[in-house]
């Protein structure tokens, strides 16, 4: 038996594979974030790229995946706020974690729920 998605399946598919794309871009922001902290360094203008990197993230995942997306714009509103920058870095080292962890569990579950299986054909008999 072999199995494939139904043409739901293949939507919210490639919707998540373009999510794990934004999600590696926005990684690589809090990192840099990250390193910036460490060195001191104002980090403005890191919290206004992973807000704008965000954003195309919140409305991509709003229509499959709500509360994926709900969490991304946490996710944005904590890269708003004022305060400390090793707190506000560290809340967004952990919610990528998360994002990471949601989307590879959500693309797993997708798969198991959208695969329809084919059956081998029965084999001819000879009369």
């Amino acid at each position: 038996m072999t199995g494939k998605l139904d043409v739901p399946g293949q939507l919210k598919m490639a919707t998540l594979d373009e999510a794990v794309k934004i999600t590696q871009r926005l990684h690589g922001l809090v990192e840099r974030m990250a390193a910036a902290a460490n060195k001191m360094e104002p980090i403005s203008s890191y919290s206004q790229q992973v807000r704008r990197t965000g954003a195309p993230l919140v409305s991509l995942l709003k229509t499959h995946f709500g509360l994926i997306s709900d969490h991304v714009a946490q996710m944005m509103i904590i890269a708003g706020r004022t305060g400390s920058d090793r707190v506000r870095v560290r809340a967004l080292r952990e919610g990528v974690g998360q994002l990471k962890m949601q989307l590879e569990v959500t693309a797993t579950r997708t798969r198991e729920i959208h695969t329809v299986k084919e059956e081998a054909a029965p084999p001819e008999t000879q009369p």
